[in-house]
């Protein structure tokens, strides 16, 4: 994920992504858009997110399945959805759901 973004060191950003800097400061992992998306887009994502997580995919995994799909049907914003974390989580080690 690179460098984390604080809410107070993030000029112009979306609300949403204030929003999410903040919760991921309790909750171990939070998707936020950073943009506006479009409605096919979001829906893409968020089924193709649900999905992969469903199936016992790691948050990270997940989140990567969902920008896929936005970017396999050529919907823009690829780049749009962003996944935050609480120091010290590790989204690739997250699971919801356990494979059998």
């Amino acid at each position: 994920m690179g460098t984390r973004p604080s809410a107070a060191n993030t000029p112009g950003a979306p609300f949403a992504r204030i929003v999410a800097v903040a919760i991921s400061e309790v909750i171990d992992c939070v998707v936020a858009m950073n943009d506006k998306v479009g409605d096919e887009a979001a829906r893409k994502f968020s089924a193709s997110f649900y999905r992969a997580i469903g199936s016992g995919f790691s948050v990270r995994d997940a989140f990567e399945h969902g920008r896929v799909a936005i970017d396999l049907d050529d919907l823009g914003g690829v780049h749009v959805p962003e996944l935050f974390t609480r120091p010290g989580v590790n989204a690739e080690d997250m699971y919801l759901v356990r494979s059998p």
